[in-house]
């Protein structure tokens, strides 16, 4: 019986899908629906204003039958409409409800697409302390902690060594670095067949209370890069949110419109800032003829509120693609997720 009710509202959804795509979408639809609200409207002002006209004739003669016609008229008309768009409208509702709450994703898997942009958030890099070291660490100020992890990185990274991107490297020397993650994302991307990475884009955090942002640390992680890709002998840009898109972040939060200075980093605990710089980096480089599906986030670095905005932004667009490295096998897999539903939001 269970199976039976399930199956008849698969059917049900199914055939709202087909009016849905019929009609030419979802927006089209309350186009429909918004001109069908706009001629009940019509009617009834129509009838207002006949009304008007003719109420000298209606009070001074209760014989005149006309005159009520005149107002009677629209106004039936007017309330027929009115039943008939209820109706519409709320078998649409029901039907497209229906179809919603069955609506399957559908996850295409891949591991071995290369993406001309490869977007990063850059984590908190967290150079390995001793426990002495780390409560040492603790104590300093926020501008000694920036400089302190400036010079352990300087020396893990020394100048004149570019083996930063080599697998052998990576694994022996920096097995608990949070850097880890974003420079195997990249050899990834560097190592598929006929591989076509053009362009880096880092998105760093900003300062929170206590924590400095990795925006102190961008440059730093652009030089490793960029001296590991010359190496490689490949030639990919480096560049960082703030010199792609605009310095000013502007992005919508709730009912409000937050800004934000992104050369200091995005903040990472806000969902609608993370959202709102993926948004201004695929804008940027729609602007410039390159498509969605040649763009891929990879969805490992930040915090986990990074990963699900990562996530969410690419299911808004059945092109969009996001990629995740398992932090306990180091496998890597990009994923093209959406939904039956084809009418999503293009931009």
């Amino acid at each position: 019986m269970a199976e039976s009710l399930h199956s008849n509202r698969k059917r049900d959804a199914r055939k709202a899908a087909e009016l849905l795509r019929s009609l030419g979408g979802l927006s089209n639809v309350q186009i429909i629906i918004t001109l069908m609200i706009a001629l009940v409207i019509a009617i009834l002002f129509e009838s207002i204003i006949r009304f008007g006209e003719n109420l000298p004739s209606i009070i001074s003669s209760d014989e005149d039958s006309a005159s009520y016609h005149v107002l009677i008229a629209p106004l039936i008309c007017a309330l027929i409409s009115f039943i008939i768009l209820t109706i519409i409208i709320s078998i649409f509702r029901n039907r497209l409800k229906n179809y919603t709450d069955d609506l399957e994703p559908i996850t295409g898997v891949r591991t071995s697409e290369s993406a001309k942009i490869l977007i990063l958030f850059l984590s908190s890099p967290n150079p390995r302390l001793s426990s002495e070291e780390f409560n040492a660490y603790r104590k300093l100020n926020q501008i000694d902690q920036i400089e302190s992890t400036k010079r352990r990185l300087a020396a893990l990274f020394p100048d004149g060594h570019s083996s930063f991107l080599e697998p052998d490297w990576v694994e022996d020397n920096i097995p608990q670095l949070n850097w880890r993650m974003p420079l195997m994302a990249i050899r990834h991307q560097l190592d598929i067949s006929g591989s076509k990475l053009a362009e880096i884009v880092i998105i760093p955090s900003s300062d929170s209370p206590g924590f400095p942002g990795t925006h102190h640390y961008d440059e730093l992680f652009r030089t490793i890069v960029t001296r590991a890709l010359a190496a490689r002998q490949r030639d990919v840009k480096v560049n960082r949110v703030a010199d792609v898109a605009s310095h000013e972040l502007a992005y919508s939060s709730g009912r409000t419109t937050k800004t934000i200075d992104t050369t200091k980093g995005v903040p990472f605990d806000d969902f609608d800032a993370i959202v709102g710089s993926l948004y201004s980096l695929v804008k940027h480089y729609r602007n410039n003829n390159i498509d969605d599906d040649e763009i891929l986030i990879d969805a490992t670095g930040g915090k986990v509120l990074n990963s699900i905005a990562a996530a969410v932004f690419a299911i808004l667009v059945k092109s969009r693609r996001f990629q995740y490295i398992d932090t306990e096998t180091y496998s890597i897999r990009s994923f093209n997720i959406y939904h039956e539903l084809d009418d999503f939001p293009k931009n």
